[in-house]
């Protein structure tokens, strides 16, 4: 058991890594993430520490993750990671129900999730955080405590000034669609489709025509079907080298 624990641990700290180093190398993104959870929850007076939290909530993530990853401080570390996936958990369920937030923003502009995905993934991380935190006191490091301690204070500056670094400057490594390189237009763009919906006026009957297959000019079919809706079929890709 000790065995898998310690494979668990390595696993759920990568994991902390990742979603971290994703999110901190765009703090201005995931700044924006925490605006919209400040609006859909109504505690707009949080906004202007958005960058603030953001920075620091990384931060939190990569060290923690790499605390649990290198086996330092793991009694302390397994308290706080219990503590912060038994509030994400919650949180995401939350959203998952009500969607007031579209996206998490866990993984930032790398790994998009849906909010059921997302609480699925923290269930997941939830019960390896309980194994974790029940087998604490077998997984302690063979470094003194003083070290560990010196160790993860030093990762947490070099990861805060890799963030800074990032908000001062274009992300080391960007996620986003638009990133550098990438078309936002296409160059020879294949025809939108246009699909107009009618309904009888007497039955009821609705039918879906293309655009401009429809007989619009007949002015006896017109008095009998009325319009309904539209969509737009484009099979144009705008973003991608």
């Amino acid at each position: 058991m000790k065995n898998l624990v310690k494979i668990i641990r390595i696993i759920t700290g990568l994991v902390f890594m990742l979603s971290g180093f994703v999110k901190g190398v765009d703090p201005i993104g995931t700044a924006y993430k925490f605006e919209d959870y400040f609006m859909a929850y109504h505690i707009t007076w949080l906004m202007p520490l958005a960058l603030t939290l953001s920075i620091t909530i990384c931060t939190i993530e990569f060290v923690l993750g790499t605390m649990l990853v290198f086996n330092l401080k793991t009694r302390f570390t397994a308290w706080i990671l219990l503590v912060l996936m038994s509030f994400f958990t919650v949180l995401t369920f939350y959203d998952a129900l009500t969607s007031l937030v579209y996206d998490c923003g866990c993984f930032g502009e790398a790994i998009k999730l849906t909010n059921w995905q997302t609480f699925c993934k923290n269930v997941i991380l939830i019960v390896f955080a309980a194994l974790i935190f029940a087998y604490r006191r077998e997984q302690d490091s063979s470094l003194p405590g003083k070290r560990q301690w010196n160790l993860s204070i030093v990762i947490s500056i070099v990861f805060i000034y890799f963030s800074v670094y990032s908000y001062m400057h274009l992300p080391l490594i960007d996620f986003t669609e638009w990133k550098k390189g990438n078309k936002l237009f296409v160059q020879n763009p294949i025809p939108q489709k246009y699909f107009l919906t009618y309904r009888n006026n007497k039955t009821n009957e609705q039918k879906e025509y293309l655009s401009p297959n429809y007989p619009y000019s007949d002015s006896a079919w017109m008095s009998h079907w009325e319009f309904v809706s539209q969509r737009v079929d484009d099979p144009n890709v705008y973003f991608g080298r």
